[in-house]
């Protein structure tokens, strides 16, 4: 009989066996957590999908020197989605091939609409860089930061506190994104608590059209204007918009303190103000910026921040857990409020809801002189 033959198998040879699979699953459970993120490292979008990838990197490497999660390390597998959806597709799949603990990324909207059918099925935990998705049908996605809706919440409640004699808003937007979500997010935001739309005009598609358009929005006789336009196009409508009505409050969303936006627009944005999820700059996160700028020799992005709290994120939500279980990951943060002095790596206490969106500040960012800005603390919504 060959030696090999079930038939020969002795007590011996089976409690060898034995102890070879014990042997095998204590290296697991001793085992580096394999995170993967899906981000574009080129294209269009390289730049974001960088700015997120040192905020990881540096997130990573923090909780490894303090004993990773658990006592085990963190490593972390990079696939570019080349900021194409063919790129996506493929990135994706070879991600979840390789059965991650959990999945940071996409970074788009549209992206993350598209990865969910696939992450879905694995059932692991998934943290988006995009603040204008919903996570309803979604029981696997949460958001790295506050979403869009709430921070035009926080932004009207805001308005009506500390300049309540605003009751009407024009509105000037772009038809393409992020431009119409932020639009739409404002409009829902402001008419409940009392502040009427006073225009609601999409940008003029050229340049020749746009002082006609914007001379029409204030015969509406706005006390404001809320604009939402991406970073080629908010310069030149808040350099319009300051020839025609230079005493006019303006609102928007972060790309008008955007550095870029600040230096083609000059002292056009003086006075502007606008809601930021998250602002290296301010207060709550200078110490970390600080660290990232001697690390990476460039200042620390909303991206970069997102994605040093995407990692964050798994690391409470597994301590919370108790075990390193990925089924488990999503419904162990669900619900959770999760303090700086639990997990230093959030840098934001943050509370999360039934639906995987977290609550907590965000800033009211003022532009003060050319290319100057204060800022402000927006309490999370659930102490507004």
């Amino acid at each position: 009989m060959h030696p090999t033959s079930p038939r020969v198998l002795t007590r011996r040879s089976l409690g060898a066996i034995g102890l070879a699979a014990l042997a095998t699953r204590a290296h697991a459970a001793d085992a580096p957590l394999q995170i993967a993120q899906v981000i574009p490292l080129s294209g269009e979008r390289a730049l974001i999908g960088d700015d997120w990838r040192n905020g990881v990197e540096m997130a990573v490497q923090d909780i490894n020197a303090g004993g990773g999660i658990l006592g085990r390390m963190v490593q972390v597998s990079t696939y570019d989605t080349q900021s194409s959806a063919a790129g996506l597709r493929g990135s994706l799949q070879r991600a979840l091939d390789g059965d991650p603990y959990a999945l940071l990324g996409p970074l788009s909207a549209a992206d993350t609409l598209a990865s969910l059918p696939m992450v879905r099925e694995r059932r692991i935990l998934q943290i988006t860089g995009s603040t204008m998705v919903s996570t309803a049908g979604a029981p696997f996605l949460f958001l790295a930061s506050v979403p869009e809706a709430a921070r035009m919440t926080k932004l009207v409640l805001w308005m009506r506190a500390a300049l309540p004699a605003i009751t009407r808003i024009g509105v000037l937007w772009t038809p393409a994104e992020p431009g119409r979500a932020s639009r739409d997010a404002f409009v829902r935001a402001a008419q409940p608590v009392g502040l009427a739309i006073a225009g609601d005009l999409p940008v003029p598609t050229t340049a020749a059209e746009l002082p006609g358009e914007i001379a029409k929005l204030l015969r509406a006789a706005p006390h404001a204007v809320f604009l939402a336009a991406p970073g080629r196009d908010a310069a030149r409508l808040l350099i319009e918009l300051r020839r025609q009505a230079p005493e006019l409050p303006i609102f928007g969303e972060a790309i008008l303190v955007a550095n870029r936006t600040l230096e083609k627009a000059g002292a056009a944005a003086v006075g502007v103000r606008a809601s930021v999820a998250l602002a290296a700059a301010a207060p709550p996160l200078a110490a970390f910026h600080d660290r990232f700028q001697a690390r990476f020799k460039q200042p620390a992005s909303s991206a970069a921040i997102e994605g040093h709290m995407a990692v964050a994120m798994v690391k409470a939500a597994t301590d919370r857990l108790g075990r390193a279980d990925p089924r488990g990951l999503a419904d162990a943060l669900r619900g959770q409020h999760i303090t700086t002095a639990e997990e230093p790596a959030l840098l934001l206490d943050t509370t999360w809801n039934a639906a995987g969106e977290p609550d907590r500040v965000s800033f009211l960012a003022e532009v003060t002189a050319p290319g100057q800005v204060a800022w402000q603390i927006l309490p999370p919504l659930q102490a507004a």
